[in-house]
């Protein structure tokens, strides 16, 4: 049976949360609109507090297409790195994680994604942004509705 989820901005940073701090990365805050708005921090190579805007391009063979339309760095140092430079270390991090980066596009295998978030009996068809929530469509999603 199709049905959907959504989850708002404070299920998305729960969520990011749990993997991105062992990786390095915390999210502190989004909003969503027609895209997400974020804030965070990173800790490892690059140090600092992040910010960034990515677009949710949906499903297309079984990839979900994200797109990084801004994103920038403020180090706690007098460094401040460009969105090329960042874009340029998360390409790399990106394809030792198995998501394909064609120019400031990611695309994340939809198994991959299910894996991660131990969703593996689920059958996701898209993901969009909708009336400020990421709504996911798909079947058996029951177990993962949220609120």
């Amino acid at each position: 049976m199709i049905n959907r989820t959504q989850l708002t901005a404070e299920d998305i940073k729960s969520l990011l949360n749990i993997k991105g701090k062992e990786k390095g990365f915390e999210v502190t805050n989004i909003v969503i609109n027609r895209t997400l708005n974020f804030d965070g921090a990173v800790s490892g190579i690059l140090k600092g507090k992040v910010t960034g805007n990515v677009g949710i391009k949906g499903i297309e063979n079984k990839k979900l297409i994200v797109e990084v339309l801004d994103l920038k760095l403020s180090s706690f140092g007098i460094f401040k790195a460009n969105t090329n430079l960042l874009m340029k270390a998360i390409s790399k991090i990106a394809k030792e994680h198995e998501v394909e980066v064609q120019g400031n596009k990611f695309l994340v295998q939809v198994d991959k994604i299910k894996e991660e978030m131990k969703m593996l009996e689920t059958i996701i068809e898209d993901i969009y942004i909708e009336n400020d929530h990421l709504n996911i469509v798909g079947e058996n999603l029951n177990d993962y509705v949220i609120g």
